[in-house]
């Protein structure tokens, strides 16, 4: 039975020598975040200042969904599976690219459905969206096990991986608050310090999940056959 504080030993335990990889690996995803949703806007007010126009916004407009779409959840999917990886090993910054080079196109088409199904959830009523979004909470990690599968198969493992979960993993993010309100006090320096903690914590959740689901008969080493080992 896992809990929180375990959890969360498991995690430092893993970052143990290893914690300035994982901030280095969370740093490009959140570049790549900042130049999808910031950049744009930034050279919107640029543009409009000093040429009148914003004309240039729509080119990082269309790269920006680009960005979104393609290169966004891959990226968070390679995250998941480096944090996988740094629990049994020392795998190096650059693996978390190795998922465009494995179902990168499998990967583009699932995350954009299960984030649409979650979008229109939010639309519809709010609570739909949030009880599936902590329902398909294991896609990504998922995916980062075994790129190649379907949408519907990954949908259905996680919601049997999530099946009386919900709560307990909503409580285990929300036991992070208080480190988050500390970092406002280092202008979001310590924020980069913070989030391979949370993303390791999280790879430990997934670790539980997935040993619930082969208890559970669910799935099988056939499906997940797990995550490459690198030397430590």
């Amino acid at each position: 039975m896992w809990t929180c504080s375990l959890l969360k030993e498991n995690a430092r335990k893993a970052l143990a020598g290893k914690w300035l990889a994982g901030v280095a690996a969370c740093l490009i995803i959140n570049l790549v975040y900042f130049f999808s949703n910031d950049a744009s806007a930034v050279v919107s007010y640029i543009a409009t200042y000093v040429f009148g126009s914003s004309r240039p916004l729509g080119l990082f407009g269309i790269l920006s969904v680009l960005l979104t779409v393609f290169v966004i959840p891959v990226l968070s999917i390679g995250v998941a599976r480096y944090f996988m990886e740094n629990r049994q090993g020392k795998p190096p910054v650059g693996s978390i690219f190795s998922v465009f080079s494995d179902g990168f196109g499998n990967m583009v088409l699932v995350s954009f459905l299960v984030n649409l199904k979650v979008m229109l959830g939010y639309c519809l009523l709010i609570v739909p969206g949030v009880i599936w979004e902590y329902r398909y909470a294991m896609v990504p990690y998922l995916l980062a096990e075994n790129p190649s599968m379907s949408c519907s198969r990954a949908m259905e493992l996680s919601r049997g991986m999530m099946h009386g979960e919900k709560f307990n993993f909503f409580v285990l993010e929300l036991s992070f608050i208080g480190w988050w309100i500390l970092t406002l006090f280092t202008f979001g320096i310590g924020a980069l310090f913070l989030r391979p903690y949370v993303e390791a914590t999280q790879a430990e959740f997934y670790a539980a999940m997935r040993a619930k689901a082969f208890s559970m008969g669910i799935t099988d080493q056939n499906e997940l056959a797990g995550f490459f080992t690198y030397e430590a």
